[in-house]
């Protein structure tokens, strides 16, 4: 490894040192803060709902703000007019195609754009729930826990969380992943091999999408405060997945996304019908991430559409957006909040005496050492998992 590759190294061990612990214990904070106001719940949910979005935001823009101001991330937004109008007035469900692994950092990102990151919700395994701090949050924010081994208990949780969705009255938006897992070139074989059984048509990029959980919270939804569903569609440069790695290593990289608005209440409630509009929908989402790949490494178009789509035919344009600020100083501010009275202390212990120092200089090598063998560890198994090359 040469000099250069060794600061950069340290530099991004250290960065992840100080970006790991500010969003540990600001988290601490955050669930503290979700754990007072919990008891307003059973008084007013609408105004539980509205401290959970200020919580929210406050500690998730630490997570936004390594794409968007270390890696200094290029993004692009289309969006139908119509999207662009309503995107931060109303209650919507958003699908999106599941290919990268950290899609939902970068849905994230496009929710900051609009100013509903701390109004997001998602469908996720109900194991994240056990995880401390980032799983307790989900709870406290009305996440929905799907086990996807336990078909009708999933369909039951669905259901109930839809009627609470009917309840809010602060805008919305529920994340939903209709191909249920992540894209790996196994699971598109044997995703296709299925479509191939059924006689139903292939796709190139994505997985055959699962309808149950979308018919479910479709028809929950007809006729509701929830007025639309945002069709996502999500392409990075080179169709190249981003590696916890290269986030932490500040690394750029370019994101395309096209997004369009769909009114709820149009998608059919009978349940074969609702399961062909979603087929549709992905046999044209595959067309539209197959044009975003091609345009992506050649040419960059003022909007894209399909041509008689059913989905894709009104224009979705290139939006001009200022960077969001806000994740920038939220993290500084965390920061100062909960990690320099940590630095001070370690300060202070090791100014003690020599013995001291050496302490403290020892665990903060270990910990750079950890990092350091962590973050190579993710590099070298980016080849293995998920995504490899453009080819895939």
């Amino acid at each position: 490894m040469t000099k250069e590759g060794v600061l950069a190294n340290v530099r991004s061990s250290f960065f992840a040192l100080i970006i790991f612990f500010t969003f540990l214990l600001s988290g601490f904070v955050a669930n503290i803060a979700w754990l007072l106001v919990f008891p307003v719940w059973f008084l007013s949910k609408n105004l539980y709902r509205r401290c959970c979005k200020f919580i929210s935001q406050a500690w998730w823009r630490i997570a936004v703000f390594i794409p968007l101001h270390w890696c200094k991330a290029e993004i692009k937004l289309y969006t139908s007019e119509s999207l662009e109008e309503l995107s931060s007035h109303e209650s919507v469900i958003c699908i999106a195609n599941h290919r990268y692994t950290h899609d939902w950092l970068l849905d994230w990102i496009i929710a900051e754009y609009y100013g509903m990151l701390g109004q997001c919700k998602a469908f996720v395994k109900a194991v994240v729930a056990k995880f401390p701090i980032l799983g307790w949050s989900m709870w406290f924010n009305e996440f929905v826990f799907l086990s996807r081994s336990k078909t009708g208990q999933d369909l039951s949780k669905i259901r109930k969380s839809m009627e609470h969705l009917r309840e809010y009255s602060i805008p919305v938006w529920l994340l939903l992943y209709p191909e249920g897992t992540r894209y790996t070139k196994e699971k598109h074989d044997q995703s296709m091999k299925f479509a191939k059984e059924k006689g139903l048509k292939t796709l190139k990029h994505l997985l055959l999408p699962r309808p149950k959980g979308f018919y479910e919270s479709i028809s929950c939804l007809h006729n509701s405060n929830v007025k639309a569903v945002y069709d996502c569609t999500v392409v990075l440069d080179g169709d190249k997945d981003v590696t916890v790695g290269e986030l932490l290593r500040g690394k750029p990289f370019k994101m395309t996304v096209c997004a369009t608005r769909m009114e709820l209440d149009s998608i059919p409630t009978d349940e074969s019908d609702c399961k062909k509009y979603l087929f549709n929908l992905f046999e044209e989402k595959d067309k539209l991430f197959d044009k975003m790949l091609t345009d992506g490494s050649s040419r960059q178009p003022s909007e894209y559409s399909l041509p008689n789509s059913q989905f894709y035919s009104e224009p979705m344009k290139l939006r001009s957006k200022l960077l969001p600020i806000e994740p920038l100083y939220t993290t500084a501010i965390w920061f100062f909040i909960v990690m320099l009275p940590v630095l001070n202390w370690l300060v202070s212990i090791a100014s003690s005496s020599f013995s001291a120092s050496i302490v403290v200089i020892l665990i903060l090598v270990i910990l750079n050492t950890g990092v350091s063998y962590v973050l190579y560890a993710f590099e070298t198994k980016k080849s293995s998992q998920g995504l490899k090359k453009k080819d895939t």
